[in-house]
């Protein structure tokens, strides 16, 4: 990546095909090299781009059964915790002194 900012060559492209979404670039900078890119924001010190989407998003899913497994032990250890008494929550009588 050094080497292609280094190059002088446009950006807007490489980037993209690397799935960078945005480029943040110090106000001053010249913006020749990110051609095809919406400029968002432009504060005092800093400017916003977005590049345009040259690879799509993962849109791989989540499997399913892991979650259900994961929300089961949860819902389970919940349950656990609120209806098994503990040896340290039991209110216990002391013997009668005599």
């Amino acid at each position: 990546a050094d080497a292609l900012v280094r190059s002088g060559a446009p950006l807007t492209a490489p980037l993209a095909a690397h799935g960078v979404k945005y480029v943040a670039v110090d106000a001053g900078a010249p913006d020749g090299r990110l051609a095809g890119a919406e400029r968002l924001v432009a504060g005092p010190d800093l400017t916003l781009y977005r590049l345009p989407a040259s690879v799509p998003a993962n849109s791989a899913h989540i499997p399913r059964l892991p979650v259900y497994i994961a929300w089961f032990i949860t819902f389970a250890t919940f349950i656990w915790s609120v209806r098994v008494p503990t040896s340290n929550l039991e209110k216990r009588s002391l013997p009668k002194e005599s």
